[in-house]
Protein backbone atom coordinates (compact mmCIF):
# COMPACT_ATOMS: atom_id res chain seq x y z
CA UNK A 1 0.00 0.00 0.00
CA UNK A 2 2.97 2.46 -0.94
CA UNK A 3 0.27 3.31 -3.26
CA UNK A 4 -1.86 6.76 -2.29
CA UNK A 5 -5.40 5.95 -2.03
CA UNK A 6 -8.60 7.21 -0.43
CA UNK A 7 -11.36 6.77 1.73
CA UNK A 8 -14.13 4.48 0.22
CA UNK A 9 -16.07 7.58 -1.33
CA UNK A 10 -19.20 6.44 0.95
CA UNK A 11 -17.23 8.36 3.60
CA UNK A 12 -19.14 11.95 1.87
CA UNK A 13 -22.47 10.23 2.82
CA UNK A 14 -21.28 9.32 6.37
CA UNK A 15 -20.21 12.89 7.00
CA UNK A 16 -22.93 14.36 5.13
CA UNK A 17 -25.66 12.18 7.18
CA UNK A 18 -26.40 14.73 10.28
CA UNK A 19 -26.50 18.09 7.84
CA UNK A 20 -28.95 16.37 5.26
CA UNK A 21 -31.06 15.18 7.95
CA UNK A 22 -31.28 18.20 8.99
CA UNK A 23 -32.30 20.27 6.36
CA UNK A 24 -34.75 17.34 5.25
CA UNK A 25 -36.78 18.03 9.15
CA UNK A 26 -36.14 22.14 7.90
CA UNK A 27 -37.86 21.27 4.46
CA UNK A 28 -40.10 18.73 4.56
CA UNK A 29 -42.99 20.39 6.32
CA UNK A 30 -43.00 23.15 3.83
CA UNK A 31 -42.31 20.97 1.07
CA UNK A 32 -45.13 22.17 -1.21
CA UNK A 33 -44.07 25.94 -0.25
CA UNK A 34 -40.80 25.12 -1.61
CA UNK A 35 -42.25 23.10 -4.42
CA UNK A 36 -44.79 26.03 -5.58
CA UNK A 37 -41.44 28.73 -5.43
CA UNK A 38 -39.01 26.75 -7.06
CA UNK A 39 -41.76 25.52 -9.95
CA UNK A 40 -43.70 29.08 -10.48
CA UNK A 41 -41.48 31.39 -8.28
CA UNK A 42 -43.23 33.54 -5.08
CA UNK A 43 -42.42 36.06 -2.94
CA UNK A 44 -38.91 37.72 -3.65
CA UNK A 45 -38.52 37.03 0.47
CA UNK A 46 -39.06 33.09 0.37
CA UNK A 47 -37.14 33.08 -2.84
CA UNK A 48 -34.34 34.25 -1.86
CA UNK A 49 -34.55 32.13 1.28
CA UNK A 50 -34.92 29.19 -0.57
CA UNK A 51 -32.38 29.80 -3.01
CA UNK A 52 -29.93 30.56 -0.05
CA UNK A 53 -30.71 27.41 1.83
CA UNK A 54 -30.58 25.08 -1.18
CA UNK A 55 -26.79 27.19 -2.18
CA UNK A 56 -25.47 26.43 1.40
CA UNK A 57 -26.73 22.67 1.17
CA UNK A 58 -24.54 22.47 -2.64
CA UNK A 59 -21.82 24.24 -1.07
CA UNK A 60 -21.59 21.79 1.87
CA UNK A 61 -21.85 18.72 -0.29
CA UNK A 62 -19.04 20.21 -2.86
CA UNK A 63 -16.66 21.12 -0.01
CA UNK A 64 -16.76 17.87 1.35
CA UNK A 65 -16.52 16.18 -1.71
CA UNK A 66 -13.64 18.21 -2.50
CA UNK A 67 -11.92 17.17 0.85
CA UNK A 68 -12.68 13.41 -0.22
CA UNK A 69 -11.36 13.91 -3.36
CA UNK A 70 -8.07 15.67 -2.14
CA UNK A 71 -6.94 13.84 1.12
CA UNK A 72 -4.91 10.92 0.49
CA UNK A 73 -3.42 7.51 2.88
CA UNK A 74 -0.36 5.81 2.15
CA UNK A 75 2.28 3.93 4.19
CA UNK A 76 5.72 4.39 3.95
CA UNK A 77 8.26 2.29 5.54
CA UNK A 78 7.25 2.37 9.21
CA UNK A 79 4.80 5.39 9.16
CA UNK A 80 1.22 6.23 7.82
CA UNK A 81 0.47 9.78 5.99
CA UNK A 82 -2.60 11.24 5.83
CA UNK A 83 -2.29 14.17 3.21
CA UNK A 84 -4.73 16.94 2.74
CA UNK A 85 -4.50 19.01 -0.24
CA UNK A 86 -6.81 21.87 -0.64
CA UNK A 87 -6.83 25.67 0.64
CA UNK A 88 -5.30 24.57 3.52
CA UNK A 89 -2.99 21.74 3.24
CA UNK A 90 -2.22 18.91 6.09
CA UNK A 91 0.09 16.57 6.44
CA UNK A 92 -0.56 13.84 9.38
CA UNK A 93 2.17 11.39 9.99
CA UNK A 94 1.29 8.11 12.60
CA UNK A 95 4.54 5.96 13.74
CA UNK A 96 3.32 2.40 13.08
CA UNK A 97 5.64 1.67 16.43
CA UNK A 98 3.05 3.59 18.40
CA UNK A 99 -0.17 2.17 17.31
CA UNK A 100 -1.67 0.21 20.36
CA UNK A 101 -4.66 -2.06 18.36
CA UNK A 102 -6.45 -1.89 14.46
CA UNK A 103 -10.06 -2.35 15.33
CA UNK A 104 -12.79 -3.20 12.55
CA UNK A 105 -16.21 -1.34 13.40
CA UNK A 106 -19.44 -1.43 10.88
CA UNK A 107 -22.74 0.63 11.62
CA UNK A 108 -25.78 -0.38 9.64
CA UNK A 109 -25.13 1.73 6.36
CA UNK A 110 -21.47 0.65 5.94
CA UNK A 111 -22.84 -3.07 6.46
CA UNK A 112 -25.54 -2.34 3.90
CA UNK A 113 -22.87 -1.07 1.04
CA UNK A 114 -19.87 -3.88 2.30
CA UNK A 115 -17.33 -0.96 3.77
CA UNK A 116 -15.71 -1.00 6.94
CA UNK A 117 -14.15 1.74 9.19
CA UNK A 118 -10.71 1.32 10.68
CA UNK A 119 -10.40 2.35 13.56
CA UNK A 120 -6.16 3.12 14.59
CA UNK A 121 -5.28 3.22 18.42
CA UNK A 122 -2.47 5.37 19.10
CA UNK A 123 0.02 5.04 22.40
CA UNK A 124 -1.02 8.92 23.26
CA UNK A 125 -2.63 10.18 26.33
CA UNK A 126 -4.13 13.08 24.19
CA UNK A 127 -7.64 12.89 23.55
CA UNK A 128 -8.63 10.01 21.25
CA UNK A 129 -10.31 11.88 18.47
CA UNK A 130 -6.81 14.64 18.31
CA UNK A 131 -4.52 11.20 17.80
CA UNK A 132 -6.58 7.98 16.35
CA UNK A 133 -6.98 7.24 13.16
CA UNK A 134 -10.63 6.82 11.60
CA UNK A 135 -10.84 5.36 7.73
CA UNK A 136 -13.61 4.05 6.22
CA UNK A 137 -12.52 1.26 3.31
CA UNK A 138 -14.19 -1.65 1.03
CA UNK A 139 -14.04 -4.71 3.08
CA UNK A 140 -10.88 -6.50 0.71
CA UNK A 141 -9.18 -2.96 1.42
CA UNK A 142 -9.80 -2.86 5.11
CA UNK A 143 -8.38 -6.46 5.80
CA UNK A 144 -5.40 -5.78 3.40
CA UNK A 145 -4.67 -2.61 4.92
CA UNK A 146 -4.94 -4.26 8.49
CA UNK A 147 -2.66 -7.04 7.52
CA UNK A 148 0.03 -4.53 6.40
CA UNK A 149 -0.31 -2.70 9.52
CA UNK A 150 0.23 -6.06 11.43
CA UNK A 151 2.96 -7.32 9.56
CA UNK A 152 4.88 -4.10 9.73
CA UNK A 153 3.95 -4.65 13.59
CA UNK A 154 5.86 -7.90 13.24
CA UNK A 155 2.89 -10.00 13.76
CA UNK A 156 3.23 -13.69 13.13
CA UNK A 157 2.24 -14.86 9.48
CA UNK A 158 0.95 -18.25 10.82
CA UNK A 159 -2.38 -17.01 12.53
CA UNK A 160 -2.87 -13.85 10.02
CA UNK A 161 -5.92 -15.40 7.87
CA UNK A 162 -7.60 -16.28 11.63
CA UNK A 163 -7.17 -12.46 12.80
CA UNK A 164 -8.98 -11.40 9.37
CA UNK A 165 -12.65 -11.71 10.78
CA UNK A 166 -14.06 -12.22 7.41
CA UNK A 167 -17.69 -13.18 7.37
CA UNK A 168 -17.71 -16.13 5.62
CA UNK A 169 -15.44 -17.58 7.91
CA UNK A 170 -16.32 -19.40 11.14
CA UNK A 171 -13.98 -18.07 14.03
CA UNK A 172 -13.77 -20.95 16.87
CA UNK A 173 -14.15 -18.17 19.67
CA UNK A 174 -13.40 -19.26 22.99
CA UNK A 175 -16.13 -17.67 24.56
CA UNK A 176 -19.17 -16.95 22.86
CA UNK A 177 -21.66 -15.27 24.90
CA UNK A 178 -25.70 -16.37 23.82
CA UNK A 179 -28.43 -13.61 24.31
CA UNK A 180 -29.37 -14.92 27.74
CA UNK A 181 -26.00 -14.16 28.98
CA UNK A 182 -26.03 -10.85 27.42
CA UNK A 183 -29.52 -9.91 28.91
CA UNK A 184 -28.04 -11.57 32.57
CA UNK A 185 -25.59 -8.57 32.14
CA UNK A 186 -27.67 -6.49 31.79
CA UNK A 187 -29.90 -6.65 34.20
CA UNK A 188 -26.72 -7.52 36.94
CA UNK A 189 -24.96 -4.63 35.65
CA UNK A 190 -28.14 -2.10 35.76
CA UNK A 191 -28.02 1.24 37.27
CA UNK A 192 -30.71 1.47 40.39
CA UNK A 193 -29.98 5.01 41.03
CA UNK A 194 -30.83 6.02 37.67
CA UNK A 195 -33.95 3.74 37.01
CA UNK A 196 -35.18 4.99 40.82
CA UNK A 197 -34.61 8.14 40.14
CA UNK A 198 -37.20 8.36 37.29
CA UNK A 199 -39.61 5.97 38.65
CA UNK A 200 -39.64 8.38 41.31
CA UNK A 201 -40.02 10.99 38.73
CA UNK A 202 -42.74 9.02 37.23
CA UNK A 203 -44.74 8.77 39.87
CA UNK A 204 -44.39 12.25 40.85
CA UNK A 205 -45.56 12.92 37.21
CA UNK A 206 -48.48 10.61 37.51
CA UNK A 207 -49.21 12.51 41.03
CA UNK A 208 -49.55 15.64 39.55
CA UNK A 209 -51.57 15.06 36.07
CA UNK A 210 -54.80 14.30 38.64
CA UNK A 211 -54.93 18.36 39.08
CA UNK A 212 -54.81 18.59 35.44
CA UNK A 213 -58.32 18.73 33.20
CA UNK A 214 -57.44 20.38 29.99
CA UNK A 215 -56.27 17.72 27.07
CA UNK A 216 -53.12 19.93 26.43
CA UNK A 217 -51.32 19.51 29.64
CA UNK A 218 -52.67 15.68 29.51
CA UNK A 219 -51.05 15.07 26.71
CA UNK A 220 -48.06 17.58 27.73
CA UNK A 221 -47.60 15.26 31.12
CA UNK A 222 -48.09 11.61 28.68
CA UNK A 223 -45.42 12.86 26.62
CA UNK A 224 -43.11 13.61 29.51
CA UNK A 225 -44.09 10.14 31.20
CA UNK A 226 -43.56 8.88 27.97
CA UNK A 227 -39.83 10.17 27.59
CA UNK A 228 -38.84 8.78 30.83
CA UNK A 229 -40.35 5.42 30.04
CA UNK A 230 -37.75 5.46 26.86
CA UNK A 231 -34.93 6.19 28.80
CA UNK A 232 -35.84 3.73 31.09
CA UNK A 233 -35.63 0.90 28.54
CA UNK A 234 -32.64 2.38 27.01
CA UNK A 235 -30.74 1.68 29.92
CA UNK A 236 -31.93 -1.76 30.03
CA UNK A 237 -31.73 -2.83 26.51
CA UNK A 238 -28.95 -0.62 25.88
CA UNK A 239 -26.28 -2.82 26.60
CA UNK A 240 -27.86 -6.09 25.25
CA UNK A 241 -27.55 -4.18 21.37
CA UNK A 242 -23.97 -2.93 22.32
CA UNK A 243 -22.82 -5.74 23.32
CA UNK A 244 -25.01 -8.55 21.21
CA UNK A 245 -23.27 -12.31 20.51
CA UNK A 246 -20.12 -10.98 22.12
CA UNK A 247 -17.43 -13.49 21.39
CA UNK A 248 -13.69 -13.46 22.36
CA UNK A 249 -10.48 -15.08 21.39
CA UNK A 250 -7.31 -15.43 23.52
CA UNK A 251 -4.67 -16.45 20.46
CA UNK A 252 -0.79 -15.59 20.73
CA UNK A 253 -0.76 -12.65 22.26
CA UNK A 254 -3.51 -10.95 21.59
CA UNK A 255 -6.98 -11.01 22.12
CA UNK A 256 -9.89 -10.38 19.50
CA UNK A 257 -13.16 -9.31 20.48
CA UNK A 258 -16.22 -9.40 18.41
CA UNK A 259 -19.81 -7.65 19.60
CA UNK A 260 -22.75 -5.49 18.29
CA UNK A 261 -26.49 -5.55 17.05
CA UNK A 262 -26.38 -2.46 15.28
CA UNK A 263 -23.02 -1.29 15.30
CA UNK A 264 -20.63 -4.11 15.03
CA UNK A 265 -17.33 -3.77 16.46
CA UNK A 266 -13.99 -5.98 16.05
CA UNK A 267 -11.27 -5.36 18.52
CA UNK A 268 -7.60 -6.51 18.18
CA UNK A 269 -5.61 -5.92 21.83
CA UNK A 270 -2.32 -6.93 22.11
CA UNK A 271 -1.40 -8.19 25.80
CA UNK A 272 1.12 -6.61 26.20
CA UNK A 273 -0.81 -3.57 25.97
CA UNK A 274 -3.27 -4.07 28.63
CA UNK A 275 -1.88 -1.85 31.64
CA UNK A 276 -4.71 -3.40 33.96
CA UNK A 277 -8.17 -5.18 34.84
CA UNK A 278 -10.98 -3.89 36.45
CA UNK A 279 -13.29 -6.81 38.38
CA UNK A 280 -17.38 -4.54 38.49
CA UNK A 281 -19.85 -5.22 40.79
CA UNK A 282 -22.44 -3.00 40.82
CA UNK A 283 -25.03 -3.09 43.21
CA UNK A 284 -27.29 -6.22 41.45
CA UNK A 285 -23.47 -7.99 40.83
CA UNK A 286 -22.88 -7.49 44.65
CA UNK A 287 -26.28 -9.23 45.30
CA UNK A 288 -25.84 -12.04 43.45
CA UNK A 289 -21.94 -12.29 43.74
CA UNK A 290 -21.68 -11.87 39.61
CA UNK A 291 -18.28 -10.45 38.45
CA UNK A 292 -17.68 -9.09 34.72
CA UNK A 293 -14.41 -7.54 33.85
CA UNK A 294 -13.07 -4.92 31.62
CA UNK A 295 -9.27 -3.70 31.00
CA UNK A 296 -7.34 -0.24 31.14
CA UNK A 297 -5.59 0.15 27.98
CA UNK A 298 -4.88 3.11 25.18
CA UNK A 299 -7.40 2.26 22.58
CA UNK A 300 -10.14 0.39 23.98
CA UNK A 301 -12.78 2.14 25.90
CA UNK A 302 -10.95 5.53 25.65
CA UNK A 303 -13.74 6.92 23.31
CA UNK A 304 -17.56 7.06 25.04
CA UNK A 305 -19.08 4.67 22.35
CA UNK A 306 -16.28 2.25 22.73
CA UNK A 307 -16.59 -0.36 25.51
CA UNK A 308 -13.55 -2.55 27.37
CA UNK A 309 -15.33 -5.15 27.91
CA UNK A 310 -13.76 -8.69 27.86
CA UNK A 311 -16.00 -10.64 30.13
CA UNK A 312 -19.58 -10.39 30.92
CA UNK A 313 -21.57 -10.98 34.17
CA UNK A 314 -20.64 -14.31 35.62
CA UNK A 315 -20.24 -16.45 39.10
CA UNK A 316 -16.96 -16.78 40.62
CA UNK A 317 -16.12 -20.25 39.46
CA UNK A 318 -16.70 -19.02 35.51
CA UNK A 319 -15.16 -16.14 36.02
CA UNK A 320 -11.88 -17.96 37.40
CA UNK A 321 -12.32 -20.23 34.95
CA UNK A 322 -12.54 -17.74 31.86
CA UNK A 323 -10.22 -15.07 32.85
CA UNK A 324 -7.45 -18.20 33.30
CA UNK A 325 -8.68 -18.91 29.03
CA UNK A 326 -7.64 -15.23 28.53
CA UNK A 327 -5.28 -14.06 30.64
CA UNK A 328 -3.40 -16.94 31.92
CA UNK A 329 -0.74 -14.78 33.00
CA UNK A 330 -2.22 -13.14 35.86
CA UNK A 331 -2.19 -15.32 39.11
CA UNK A 332 -5.66 -15.17 41.02
CA UNK A 333 -5.78 -18.05 43.35
CA UNK A 334 -9.10 -19.77 43.65
CA UNK A 335 -8.89 -18.32 47.35
CA UNK A 336 -8.57 -14.53 45.68
CA UNK A 337 -9.95 -11.87 47.48
CA UNK A 338 -12.47 -9.83 45.56
CA UNK A 339 -13.56 -6.97 48.19
CA UNK A 340 -12.70 -3.68 47.11
CA UNK A 341 -8.87 -2.40 47.86
CA UNK A 342 -9.52 0.95 49.85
Amino acid sequence: MKEKFRCHPSIILENLSGIITFFIILILPNLDDVTEILTKGGHIQNELITIGILGLLSFIIIYNILIWSKTSISIEENTIIIKRNTIISKENTYGIKNISNINLEQNIFERIIGTYKVKIDTDSLSIANDTDIEIVLSKEKAHEFKRNIMAIMDKEESFDAALDFKEDENIEYDLVYSNKDVVNHCFYNLSTGAIIFNLAIILFTIFISEEIKNLDGILGIGLLILGYVIYILQLILGDFFKYYKFSIKRLEDNLYISYGMFKKRKYTVPINRINAINIKQPVISRIFKRYSVDIVTIGVGDNVAEGSQILLSSNKEDFMKNIKILLPELSLGEDYDFTKRT
